[in-house]
């Protein structure tokens, strides 16, 4: 059963997490049906190719990295709806806290890379300076509502 009585800020959060989910979506679906060149600030594969010949990553492997925790954090963000959904159930808590945390791990790393990459801006195209500014940016703000997301849960 939906708990109706939850707090404001748990109902927030989730409103977040939703709208966050639906931005992910939004952006994969239009860089799939835009072609290229337009949106190249949001094309993954190409910054990917492009940065991890630099840093000694090979193709596929750099985008079966990128499939995982594009993957692993879509997973953490519906079970952060699910459990700010059912807000008094403690298994889902449990749960949350455990991803949540998971989440932190890969979003700080996903940030520091993308921040990181940034120390290349000699050897990489403007586009991929622009696509790794703007996926750091959603990588912290990711950061701080599943930050904020755990401290809801914990309490």
């Amino acid at each position: 059963m939906i708990n109706k009585d939850r707090p404001t800020k748990i109902k927030v959060l989730e409103l977040l997490n939703v709208a966050s989910l639906f931005v992910a979506f939004v952006i994969i679906g239009i860089t799939h049906i835009v072609p290229p060149p337009l949106l190249e600030a949001l094309r993954m594969p190409l910054y990917l190719r492009a940065v991890g010949i630099m840093l000694g990553i090979g193709w596929p492997l750099s985008l079966n990295i990128y499939h995982l925790v594009l993957s692993l954090v879509g997973l953490v963000i519906i079970l952060n709806i699910i459990s700010l959904r059912f807000f008094y159930s403690l298994y889902l808590r449990r749960i949350t806290k455990i991803s949540s945390v998971l989440g932190l791990f890969l979003l700080l790393f996903s940030g520091l890379f993308f921040s990181f990459s940034l120390t290349l801006w000699n050897k990489i195209s403007l586009s991929n300076i622009e696509t790794s500014i703007v996926y750091a940016a959603i990588s912290f703000v990711m950061f701080v509502l599943d930050l904020k997301t755990l401290r809801a849960i914990r309490r």
